[in-house]
């Protein structure tokens, strides 16, 4: 029966839909952890006047400025469909997986009717 389960394109598909879906749920959870964003280092030049001349002061700055989503209801939102979603995907998973299990064992029972048949038919 394993077998059957395995070698079903249809289910193949359908666990690759539940993946995504899972997949789904990390990506609405990641919305709302905190993120940084960079520039680049920028060197600059600042003049200080110590004498007439002037004293000339290289510097070079680069910054990070951490971030949240501040759509914490719409991140919690999005999370539960994500989560729900994956629920019905999982669901429709293991449906078709018990529909292809009982056409598997369906077509055994077949077999072994048939076989019986044949088997009784040569003994008359």
């Amino acid at each position: 029966m394993q077998i059957g389960l395995l070698d079903r394109p249809d289910l193949a598909a359908e666990r690759a839909q539940v993946i995504r879906a899972a997949q789904a749920i990390r990506s609405a959870r990641s919305q709302y952890l905190p993120t940084a964003h960079g520039r680049p280092a920028t060197p600059s030049t600042i003049w200080v006047n110590i004498n007439p001349t002037g004293v000339s002061v290289r510097t070079t700055s680069a910054g990070a400025s951490p971030s949240r989503s501040s759509t914490v209801f719409g991140w919690q939102y999005a999370v539960r469909a994500a989560t729900l979603t994956a629920d019905a995907e999982a669901s429709r998973l293991r449906n078709m997986e018990q529909q292809v299990a009982l056409q598997v064992y369906e077509s055994y029972q077949e077999l072994r009717t048939a076989t019986v048949s044949v088997t009784t038919a040569e003994s008359w």
